[in-house]
């Protein structure tokens, strides 16, 4: 609604305040007390419920407004549904005449409706103008009643012009000119046809003149040449019924004559059914011994020539029956239509399996690999039908070459498969070369299937499944190589730091794997080696041999060199060895300044191979370390035999300990932890004097028993010297405490002798007293015999 019943209220209020308004203007005269007349229109009390009346006035109909556009709601579909939408759900339930009429009678009951509503509603003092409404509700049915209508309109259209097309179409060959026997046969046919449209020629024109009748009652447009055609259906029905009876009419008399040629004629086509066979059998493609593909050419002419005479035949047989006569039989020809159909079969067969296998050698061999399951379907179907041809055929020249020409290429195709290999290289194809004997130019864009074909590669089948097996098997030797070779160049030495001396030799557990790695290296090479299929990389293995068995070696070396080192670098390290050994101590500073070169080397490089293998430094240098490792190794162990002789106890300890107690000789109190490395049997400790470091004077032994020295021991001068000056005061020691415990067991109580005395000599003296007092009871019991009795008692 436009304005809306607000828009209008307001325009009223604005009204009444604009006139009270004006009224301010306007002086009163003649009244006291009243300035204008506006203080007199305000004070009149009907004028003010006028205005009041005025400003309530649009909201006492504003009910009847809404009432009475609500009766317009039940037009809202049609702005508010989807008309394309809401006519496919129609067309859905394949709709019949009825339910379009019934479509098309709504909306032309909406527009009745609509026209019938008055242009101007007044309610109160509104004047509602529906003439727009109107319009829009129209046309919004127009839309909805074409949308039905089309599809009714264009559906009768069609039946409309299919039926007219009929009857101009029947019309023409009714009409044409009868000259032989042919013709008659047609006439015949569409008289037939015209019989049979009878009994059906209400159902087809009134359906048609119920859809337009429909159309036209709702006022839907339809063109004025369509009317015409409707109302000539039925005339034009009746002129081509008439047409039918006149051309019967004159079909019976024209019959006798065509009768009489036809007979003519059957008995001419005979006689030339005679000669056509006799040419086939003479001629034609069963003659024996012929050439598969002379014998396509042959039996394609022979198909064209067959094609006009089965036609005759055909029209023959249809006049005969047309005139009720006996149909006469053919048979050469139908001998020659099966024996045609049977090799017609074969041949294309046969063309098909050759242009094929013709079409696949045009292939680049590049593009083989992706297309050989193709190819293999392809020629598994051409088996298949070859197999389901008849037995007669199966001693015929083109099955025989068809059949072999299908089963040497499926035979082919695994040998293509494998040439096809990734494996496959230009030493391989050289030696397919040779075993063929064909010269094989392998560019991509020049070598196809066909030149394999022409090498006649199945006579040499058993060769070439070699090649290709030994090309897949050097493959995997190939393989391994390239695996050997990426393994050693990711494989890198380990160092682990050696007291101060920083990362300078190999680390245990990661040495202890690459030597195992390098085991199973040489393990796979090896095997390789004795591989017949590893020819074409027998320098390559034998290098890699060479280069492990290298590496193998220098690894080994340097683990020895590297364990003397450590062994010798404890011993020189100590200041007393050194001043005892100073040509050995010399020598061995040079043997450590040249190890240092070769780690420091070997840690730039780290590479297990590039260190180990073709490194002169390695190569020269490490055997040269080992011997004067060696040499070294001489010198200390004739210097330990020394030191043995001069302290027998020195026997009993290992040479790298005993080289390590000499080493220590001038801190006492560093050797005592070695005591019980082979020194000592029970002595485990003792302790230097708190003002002279250089004494001891206690000694523990291992269940931390403390025994003083009967006089301090001194630890000066060579190790072995005071070691044995410290076994001598041990031994005058315990010698001393004897002798007193001697005298002590029987002046003592056996407990304060047990806890005053080392556990041993307490265990001596006890003995002491049971044998002292053992001989005094046997003296005893040689006097006095009650001795025993006493005893026990």
């Amino acid at each position: 609604m436009n304005p809306s019943l607000d828009e209008i209220q307001d325009a009223i209020n604005s009204c009444a305040k604009r006139v009270l308004v004006t009224s301010k203007s306007l002086p009163c005269w003649g009244i006291p007390g009243t300035e204008t007349y506006y203080d007199f229109i305000a004070s009149d009390k009907e004028i003010v419920k006028s205005i009041l009346r005025l400003t309530g006035s649009v909201e006492g109909i504003k009910n009847q407004v809404d009432s009475y556009m609500a009766a317009f709601n039940r037009y809202d579909f049609l702005w508010k549904a989807d008309l394309q939408h809401a006519y496919e759900a129609f067309m859905k339930t394949d709709p019949s005449l009825e339910a379009f009429e019934a479509e098309l009678k709504k909306y032309m009951a909406i527009e009745t409706e609509v026209n019938a509503i008055p242009g101007v509603h007044n309610i109160g003092a509104l004047s509602l103008e529906t003439l727009p409404l109107k319009t829009s509700l129209k046309s919004e049915a127009g839309s909805w009643k074409a949308q039905f209508a089309q599809n009714l309109h264009k559906q009768c259209s069609e039946d409309l012009k299919a039926f007219d097309t009929y009857i101009r179409d029947t019309t023409v060959k009714l009409n044409r000119k009868i000259e032989d026997l042919e013709d008659v046969r047609g006439i015949m046919n569409v008289l037939k046809e015209v019989r049979e449209k009878e009994s059906e020629i209400d159902n087809l024109i009134g359906p048609i003149e119920e859809m337009y009748a429909l159309l036209l009652r709702y006022e839907v447009r339809v063109p004025k040449e369509e009317t015409t055609m409707v109302s000539d259906l039925r005339y034009g029905w009746k002129k081509l019924r008439k047409l039918s009876t006149d051309v019967t009419d004159n079909l019976t008399r024209l019959q006798v004559g065509f009768k009489r040629e036809l007979i003519k004629e059957v008995r001419a086509f005979v006689s030339d059914a005679q000669v056509y066979r006799r040419d086939w059998e003479q001629q034609g493609p069963m003659v024996p011994g012929l050439d598969p593909m002379e014998a396509v050419d042959r039996l394609r002419k022979f198909q064209q020539t067959f094609e006009v005479k089965k036609r005759k035949w055909e029209n023959y047989a249809s006049g005969e029956e047309l005139f009720g006569l006996p149909i006469t039989l053919y048979p050469e020809l139908e001998q020659t239509e099966k024996e045609i159909q049977m090799l017609d079969r074969l041949y294309n067969l046969y063309v098909s399996v050759i242009t094929t296998i013709k079409g696949y050698g045009d292939y680049f061999w590049v593009d083989v690999v992706e297309k050989i399951d193709e190819m293999g379907d392809t020629v598994n179907g051409y088996q298949n039908q070859c197999k389901k041809l008849p037995k007669a055929l199966r001693d015929w020249p083109a099955y025989v070459d068809c059949r072999k020409t299908i089963d040497d290429f499926l035979e082919m195709l695994p040998l293509f498969q494998a040439l096809a290999s990734k494996a496959m290289r230009d030493r391989h194809w050289a030696e397919v070369q040779k075993i063929t004997g064909h010269d094989l130019n392998l560019a991509e864009d020049v070598f196809k299937l066909q030149h394999l074909l022409d090498c006649n590669i199945l006579q040499y089948q058993e060769d070439v499944e070699d090649l290709t097996g030994a090309a897949v098997k050097e493959e995997q030797i190939e393989v391994k190589l390239g695996a050997l070779e990426q393994d050693w160049a990711q494989i890198n030495l380990v160092f682990a730091d050696y007291k101060t001396r920083g990362p300078v030799i190999l680390k245990g557990a990661d040495t202890a794997e690459l030597i195992e790695k390098l085991e199973d290296s040489q393990m796979t090479l090896g095997s390789m080696a004795t591989n017949r299929y590893s020819a074409p990389f027998r320098e390559e293995v034998q290098g890699w041999i060479i280069k492990l068995s290298t590496v193998s070696e220098i690894i080994e070396q340097w683990l020895m060199v590297q364990n003397m080192w450590m062994y010798m670098e404890a011993v020189f390290s100590g200041g007393d060895i050194v001043k005892q050994l100073p040509q050995e101590a010399k020598r061995f500073q040079n043997i450590d300044k040249n190890f240092m070169k070769i780690v420091t080397s070997a840690v730039e490089t780290q590479n297990v191979c590039a260190t180990c293998y073709g490194n002169e430094l390695m190569k020269s240098m490490l055997p040269h370390l080992l011997e004067q490792l060696e040499l070294c190794q001489k010198s200390l162990s004739a210097y330990l035999e020394t030191k043995r002789a001069e302290f027998p106890r020195f026997y009993f300890v290992s040479d790298p300990t005993l080289l390590e107690i000499l080493s220590l000789g001038s801190d006492p109190p560093s050797v005592v932890p070695h005591f019980q490395s082979g020194l000592f049997d029970s002595l485990t400790n003792v302790t230097f004097d708190k003002a002279d470091k250089a004494k001891m004077t206690e000694m523990f032994s291992q269940q931390s028993e403390c025994v003083e020295f009967e006089r301090a021991v001194e630890a000066r001068g060579n190790i072995e010297v005071w070691l044995q000056r410290l076994v001598d005061s041990m031994q005058d020691t315990v010698k001393q405490i004897i002798k007193r415990a001697v005298r002590n067991v029987g002046e003592m109580s056996l407990e304060d002798f047990l806890f005053s005395h080392p556990a041993q000599i307490a265990l001596l003296g006890i003995q002491f007293q049971w044998t002292a007092e053992t001989q005094a009871a046997l003296t005893n019991a040689k006097t006095d015999k009650t001795i025993m009795s006493k005893n026990m008692k």
